[in-house]
C-alpha cells in the first residue's frame, strides 16, 4: 500500500514539474489558468468476472483518487488509484473468503470546452490491477496489466472547484492454474475536484 501511494505521489510530482500550459477554454468561467487538477471520487464497478459476481457481489462501491496535469491546451496527463476489499462465503462449504483489488492507472486525456460551466473529458490509459484472495486457508495473489477508457463531464461550481461525472471501462486478465481471472469492468463515478 505504501509503495503504491509513493509511486502515485511521485507521478503527480513529475507531472507537476513538466509544467506546460492549462486546461480547456481560455478565458472561460471554469478556467483558473491552473495546470493541476485533483479529484476524489466515489465509484461503482460492475465486475467483469462471472466468478467474482457469483461469490462476492454484482456491484462494488469504492473510493478513487485521480490527478491530472495539462501539457498543452486541451491535452493532459493523468494518474489514478482505487481499491476495494470484500468479504463473503464460498458457495458450497460456506467458508469465509475475502477479496482485495487495487487499481493503479495512468494515461493521456483530452478536454473539450462545451460552455463556461461545462467541459467534456476523454481518457485512455494503462493500469495495473492487483488482486489478493484469501479462502479456505489459502492466499491467491497476483497482478495483471490492462487498459482503461474513461469519459467524463466536469461541472464547474466556481473557478476552483468542480463536480466530475464519469463513465469508464477497465479491462485486464490473468490466468491461475488454467483459470482465467478478469479484473476491472464497467465503472461509473461521482467526484469532487479542485484545480490550481
Amino acid at each position: 500500500m505504501k509503495k503504491v501511494i509513493s509511486i502515485l505521489l511521485m507521478m503527480i510530482f513529475l507531472i507537476f514539474l513538466a509544467g506546460v500550459d492549462c486546461f480547456a477554454g481560455e478565458g472561460s468561467e471554469g478556467d483558473t489558468g491552473g495546470r493541476l487538477m485533483v479529484v476524489l471520487s466515489g465509484n461503482f464497478l460492475s465486475p467483469a468476472d462471472d466468478g467474482f459476481r457469483t461469490i462476492y457481489s454484482k456491484g462494488v462501491v469504492y473510493p478513487g483518487l485521480k490527478a491530472g496535469y495539462r501539457i498543452s491546451r486541451g491535452i493532459y496527463l493523468w494518474a489514478g488509484y482505487g481499491f476495494f476489499s470484500l468479504k463473503s462465503e464460498t458457495p458450497v462449504l460456506k467458508l469465509d473468503t475475502k477479496s482485495t483489488q487495487r487499481f493503479l492507472s495512468a494515461g493521456l486525456g483530452v478536454m473539450f470546452h462545451i460552455s463556461p460551466k461545462l467541459d467534456y473529458t476523454g481518457e485512455l490509459g494503462i493500469f495495473s490491477g492487483s488482486y489478493r484472495e484469501e479462502s479456505m486457508g489459502e492466499v491467491l495473489k497476483g497482478s495483471a496489466p490492462g487498459l482503461v477508457l474513461n469519459n467524463g463531464l466536469l461541472i464547474y461550481l466556481n473557478r476552483t472547484f468542480y463536480v466530475e461525472l464519469s463513465l469508464g471501462y477497465l479491462t485486464a486478465s490473468d490466468t491461475v492454474e488454467d483459470v482465467k481471472i478478469k479484473l476491472g469492468g464497467l465503472r461509473t463515478g461521482l467526484g469532487l475536484g479542485v484545480r490550481f
